[in-house]
């Protein structure tokens, strides 16, 4: 329902052969048709539409609008709306906002989902289904009015003319979830055969949602986007090896070399790392919880890679930097291996004494310093049973 469709749920695959066949070319056809889309004037948002909002002094913030996204995101899942269709919403929201103050930016969040979705689904739902799941919370609340809807059905449908007469009626637009199924397909069918990491369409998916929440993103066009969060994907899940053998298939599929995505990616990566944090931000909870359902394959508690650029650089993508001394490395800088060793090294002299061995692990360090701190641990105990290391001194 909502991943990016699986190998069984795609077309067979086009042979090296018949490379210039009909289908081939429809699909090329489709694929600069979108890429055409996204640089035609008026069909993204405005990257920077936030600084006349703030003027108007309406509110809003990217803080807010990352709960916006959020809360979206939430009640898609209520309602079995498709991840293609939330991306088209928020898009169709940044879009409206770029030209529009929202006075209401909840009902005009609801109604930019509640038209995407009859654009998109095939049986969308009905504007009573969306006010009922308004009921379970409101994004700008502490949750002291939970059960109290954020708008009526008038207003969900008074709001959705609003939206569409600011979009000229015209919601068609790329997002980067569209951009990604393309490409997806377009590596299996360069490869001419199954793609066994099952869970790279799913974690590319999460990455590219986490990109929904921050407003700094809008600066990268979704296509980049896209191929930014495939690319973090493939060497989360595959650190040690270049993606689908080198950087060319990549950049064959997508259009993009590596060095045009290193800065998205390198913002994307960013998202993935904090998402665990206890102070990660509005928004995120609810996209964790939402990849954190079997149905996903629970992609949210795959370890985010350490560093992106180092990774890159490993296998071969990029080349290794230099500072102006020389060294790849400055004198002064701590490693993410080092910092990894001292949160192992804390937990095991928090487990020294009975209060820190009763504490919660993501209480004491976060989600995702959580797992890096299981793993330092498992390193660091026989020592600790050795006597090499002492604990609760």
């Amino acid at each position: 329902m909502h991943p990016v469709p699986a190998e069984t749920q795609h077309q067979q695959h086009v042979p090296a052969h018949e490379a210039d066949s009909g289908e081939a070319l429809y699909e090329r056809d489709i694929f600069e048709y979108l890429r055409s889309m996204e640089r035609a004037p008026g069909r993204l948002p405005a990257a920077n539409y936030m600084d006349a909002a703030e003027r108007d002094d309406d509110g809003l913030t990217p803080a807010r609008r990352a709960a916006l996204v959020g809360w979206l995101v939430s009640a898609a899942e209520c309602l079995e709306i498709h991840s293609r269709t939330l991306h088209l919403a928020v898009s169709c929201l940044d879009r409206f906002l770029s030209s529009a103050a929202a006075a209401d930016a909840v009902t005009i969040a609801a109604a930019a989902l509640f038209a995407a979705a009859k654009y998109e689904e095939v049986w969308p739902p009905r504007a009573k289904h969306f006010v009922k799941v308004s009921r379970n919370g409101h994004p700008f609340d502490d949750g002291d009015n939970r059960g109290a809807a954020c708008f009526t059905k008038t207003d969900l449908i008074e709001a959705e003319v609003v939206v569409l007469e600011a979009l000229h009626h015209d919601l068609s637009a790329p997002t980067a979830y569209t951009f990604l199924e393309h490409f997806l397909e377009r590596l299996r069918a360069q490869q001419n055969t199954k793609d066994d990491d099952e869970d790279l369409p799913l974690l590319a998916s999460y990455i590219a949602e986490l990109g929904l929440l921050d407003y700094g993103m809008l600066r990268f066009r979704p296509s980049v986007v896209a191929a930014s969060a495939l690319l973090v994907a493939r060497l989360t899940t595959r650190p040690r090896e270049p993606p689908w053998g080198d950087g060319g298939a990549l950049e064959a599929a997508t259009g993009y070399t590596t060095a045009e995505l290193e800065e998205c990616a390198v913002a994307l990566h960013r998202l993935h790392l904090h998402s665990g944090d206890d102070a990660s931000g509005p928004g995120y909870d609810e996209i964790n919880d939402k990849y954190s359902e079997k149905e996903f394959n629970d992609v949210y508690t795959l370890l985010p890679l350490e560093d992106l650029v180092g990774t890159m650089e490993a296998v071969g993508l990029i080349a290794p930097r230099v500072d102006s001394a020389g060294d790849e490395n400055s004198a002064g800088d701590v490693s993410n291996k080092e910092v990894a060793v001292l949160i192992g090294a804390i937990w095991c002299v928090l487990k020294g004494n009975e209060e820190g061995n009763n504490l919660p692990r993501k209480f004491v360090f976060g989600e995702v310093h959580r797992h890096r701190m299981e793993n330092q641990e498992k390193e660091l105990l026989p020592m600790v049973h050795a006597g090499s290391v002492r604990v609760g001194q």
